[in-house]
């Protein structure tokens, strides 16, 4: 028997969220036909296209979050430079297309293991995908979710994420900034060894996930394993 399930999907962009003053999320709703055949996992990606514009941009984004059930999902686009990229400038209501969500850098962990989640820059967006799904569960493990950043002005999602952290004791956020920025107060440096074996407190339980610039997350993976966690603990997503 064929298989129907269809492989493009129309979405409408219902809200545009001004995160920071380069950031911007898209909040998103699937088509209500096809809601039910709209699956993702926390952590995947979708390429995004506007049908109106012949041969226009193809881009891929991660999801930052949403919610399957409902077929409402959300990408966050980074503005770098005077040019808007491609998308950044999508007002609400316009009517965009997708393929099905794809990757395999998902949520994944089994009972008794605890979570670090490190994002370097704009490697932040499919951890808040994360955590948003954990907040739904009764039995979410212990996550720290690190977001490592230049400048303050880049820490995305922060109030959000701080808000999250502070409804229970499941969740620990840590936002580090490590370019000269002389109003941080919050914490500074690089995640190297010692700053690993502080915030790792069971290294043959833990899953560490690192996800940015591939410079970024080859030099965390290799600190995480100096400090105990296991290779096979350490999964990476970078570019």
């Amino acid at each position: 028997m064929a298989d129907h399930t269809p492989t493009e999907f129309t979405i409408h962009v219902t809200e545009v969220v001004q995160e920071t003053p380069l950031d911007r999320t898209l909040r998103l709703q699937v088509a209500d036909a096809e809601v039910a055949a709209f699956a993702f996992e926390p952590g995947q990606y979708v390429c995004v296209w506007d049908p109106a514009v012949e041969e226009g941009p193809r881009r891929y984004f991660s999801i930052s979050g949403g919610d399957p059930r409902t077929g409402t999902f959300q990408v966050t686009i980074r503005k770098s430079g005077e040019d808007e990229p491609p998308f950044y400038g999508s007002p609400a209501g316009l009517t965009l297309r997708t393929h099905a969500p794809a990757g395999t850098f998902v949520l994944a962990y089994e009972p008794g293991d605890e979570l670090i989640l490190i994002g370097g820059g704009s490697g932040i967006t499919p951890f808040r995908s994360y955590v948003e799904a954990l907040r739904r569960m009764n039995d979410a493990p212990r996550t720290t979710l690190v977001q490592s950043v230049r400048d303050p002005v880049h820490l995305v999602f922060q109030p959000e994420l701080a808000a999250w952290a502070a409804e229970g004791d499941w969740l620990r956020y840590e936002p580090v900034v490590t370019g000269d920025a002389p109003d941080w107060d919050g914490r500074r440096g690089r995640l190297d060894q010692a700053a690993l074996e502080a915030l790792i407190a069971q290294p043959e339980r833990t899953v560490l996930c690192a996800c940015g610039p591939s410079a970024f997350v080859d030099a965390v993976l290799e600190a995480a394993q100096a400090a105990g966690v296991p290779p096979e603990r350490c999964r990476r997503e970078g570019w």
